[in-house]
């Protein structure tokens, strides 16, 4: 299979600055506004191969390149290039597979390795870009990552107590971790948040529930470690209508939750330990100042919104206060049908995240990015995505 895409963005955006970080005073505060679009060029090519029914190989080569030009400009200004091989084993004994409301059975396993190349080209940064304190230019890394989704038939207790046609509710477990060898780019991290359907392609098996209580995209990370549980159960079977074109089979509920974290390297807290460059991005004198966090162990400074309580260490047996790990609860409804004799399979998705998270640009979705340590809005926001409800459509989308 041989793909290659084009694609191009364009936006409004705003910065805004408030030097005292007190929304009180306006005297100190400065907005700026632009226009800007974005491309992308993605070549990608893959080669399957079953080596029996439940097990297939997968071997692929990607290359992507992004830039960007201004409202006054005439081309496009590269940024990044990128080049990915990677690999894949999977195992599929799902019963039902993709198409099926309710799986009843049955897992999913997949181990991948990645062999990436970065090169950092946007000449207003001199060919380099700053991520957790380290000036990154080119570099190579190797990312492996590994899920398992297991479906686990439950036995319908409650209906039977009560003397209630039978039900055939589902427990839902998915894990997923993954490592990278090294401090990237932002945009090599591991990312976690809401995820649309097709973000995994139409036709996958693996659930996209995972942290639908945060942005897509919100949290990133060096490492990932997640576990998201879902309980499912029939609302409506067997209902065998048709609506104009459109042929419903069922109704399934599910409510889940998410429990996990994204943790990435830290750079040094002490002054003495890093410069500022024209930017205002702070820099390591010594790359080995930068830290790795531990996962369970140490807070996740790019995830969490308040990271200086998390470092005094008071918060550490906090639950909610996600110094270690986030969490996430959520519910959702699953329409099983057809339409022109084709699955068109829908969903409705609520979800909440129970912690309050920092990030990258426009965090907490107002249109505007409010950054008071660089002029050019690139490093942390000083907004916070609260605690809120988020919905989620697919229609006709698969799950």
């Amino acid at each position: 299979m041989l793909l290659g895409r084009h694609g191009e963005t364009k936006y409004d955006y705003g910065y805004a600055n408030d030097l005292d970080e007190n929304p009180e005073t306006t005297t100190d505060v400065s907005i700026f506004e632009g226009r800007q679009a974005q491309s992308y060029n993605v070549g990608f090519a893959a080669m399957f191969y079953p080596i029996s029914d439940t097990l297939t190989v997968m071997a692929a080569g990607q290359g992507v390149g992004y830039g960007f030009k201004g409202i006054g400009d005439t081309e496009y200004t590269p940024f990044k290039a990128s080049f990915n091989a990677f690999t894949q084993l999977s195992y599929n004994t799902v019963r039902g597979g993709w198409s099926s409301a309710n799986p009843r059975g049955g897992r999913a396993v997949e181990l991948a390795y990645t062999r990436g190349y970065t090169d950092m080209l946007y000449d207003a940064y001199n060919g380099v870009d700053v991520d957790d304190g380290e000036e990154l230019d080119a570099y190579s890394y190797n990312s492996m990552e590994f899920r398992w989704t297991e479906q686990i038939p439950m036995k319908d207790r409650f209906n039977k107590l009560l003397k209630r046609p039978q039900r055939d509710p589902t427990l839902q477990v998915d894990l997923q971790g993954g490592w990278i060898d090294r401090n990237v780019q932002y945009g090599d991290e591991f990312k976690a948040g809401g995820r649309h359907p097709y973000w995994w392609g139409s036709g996958a098996v693996q659930p996209n529930t995972q942290f639908a209580g945060y942005p897509s995209s919100s949290l990133s990370g060096e490492t990932i470690a997640l576990l998201n549980v879902a309980y499912r159960f029939p609302v409506f079977t067997k209902l065998n209508r048709r609506i104009g074109p459109l042929y419903v089979y069922d109704l399934y509920a599910q409510v889940m939750a998410t429990a996990g974290n994204l943790w990435s390297f830290r750079p040094p807290s002490d002054p003495s330990k890093y410069y500022n460059n024209r930017y205002d991005d702070q820099i390591a004198y010594d790359p080995a100042d930068i830290t790795r966090e531990t996962p369970f162990v140490d807070y996740a400074y790019k995830n969490h919104a308040n990271p200086d309580i998390c470092a005094t260490g008071n918060e550490r047996a906090d639950f909610m206060s996600g110094c270690n790990l986030l969490y996430d609860i959520g519910a959702e409804l699953r329409l099983s049908s057809a339409l022109f004799g084709s699955n068109w399979n829908s969903f409705f998705r609520t979800a909440y995240g129970l912690q309050e998270i920092r990030g990258i640009g426009d965090v907490n979705g107002d249109d505007i990015s409010s950054n008071t340590d660089s002029q050019m809005g690139d490093t942390f926001s000083n907004e916070t995505e609260d605690y809120r409800l988020r919905f989620y459509l697919g229609l006709g989308t698969g799950w």
